[in-house]
C-alpha cells in the first residue's frame, strides 16, 4: 500500500499540520506502510533540517514549487496527478483544508475510486467542509463538534490521541 500524505499550503516555515503530517508518516514507514509526502520547496530552504530531523526518508519526499500564475489549490492540484500516476498511490491523507479540498477534487476528476482519508488537527470549525471520510481528529471534543453540530457521521471519525511523538 502507498500512501501520500499532504497539506495545501505553501507555507515557509513548519507549522502544526506540517509535523503532525512529517510524523504520521514517519511511524507509518516504521510500522511497514509505504508513506510519501508532498512539501512546498519554500519549506525545505528554511526547514531542511527539522524536516529531515522528523521524517528521514529523504526519498520519499515530493517538493513542489509554487506558481506564480495559479491559487495554491489548482497548482497543488496539477502537481499531484502526475504524482499520483508516476508513484501509483493507493491512498491520499490530507491534513489542511486545503488539503482536503486538494484531495477531493484529485479524485472528482481524475482518479474516482481513489480513497481519501483527512485529519482535522483542530481550530475553530465554522462550516461543514468538504471532508471525505475517514475523518481522524486529535480529541474527543473536536469529534463531538463534527457530529453534533454538523452532523458527520460518528462511525467514521476515529481520535487520535498520539498526536507527536
Amino acid at each position: 500500500m502507498k500512501i501520500l500524505l499532504l497539506s495545501g499550503q505553501s507555507g515557509k516555515y513548519m507549522g502544526g499540520h506540517y509535523r503532525s503530517m512529517l510524523t504520521t508518516a514517519k511511524y507509518l514507514n516504521i510500522n511497514g506502510v509505504n508513506a510519501y509526502v508532498a512539501l512546498s520547496i519554500d519549506l525545505k530552504k528554511n526547514n531542511y533540517y527539522d524536516i529531515k530531523n522528523i521524517f528521514p526518508y529523504e526519498k520519499k519526499i515530493m517538493w513542489f514549487k509554487k506558481s506564480i500564475f495559479l491559487p495554491n489549490i489548482i497548482s497543488h492540484f496539477i502537481y499531484l496527478k502526475p504524482i499520483i500516476k508516476k508513484l501509483n498511490i493507493d491512498i491520499i491523507h490530507s491534513f489542511d483544508l486545503d488539503g482536503h479540498i486538494i484531495a477531493y477534487l484529485t479524485r472528482l476528476t481524475a482518479f474516482k475510486t481513489l480513497p481519501i482519508c483527512v485529519t482535522i488537527c483542530g481550530g475553530t470549525i465554522k462550516y461543514k467542509y468538504p471532508f471525505s471520510y475517514p475523518i481522524i481528529v486529535y480529541s474527543i471534543e473536536l469529534k463531538d463538534i463534527l457530529v453534533d453540530r454538523f452532523n458527520y457521521d460518528e462511525s467514521k471519525i476515529f481520535v487520535e490521541k498520539a498526536r507527536m511523538d
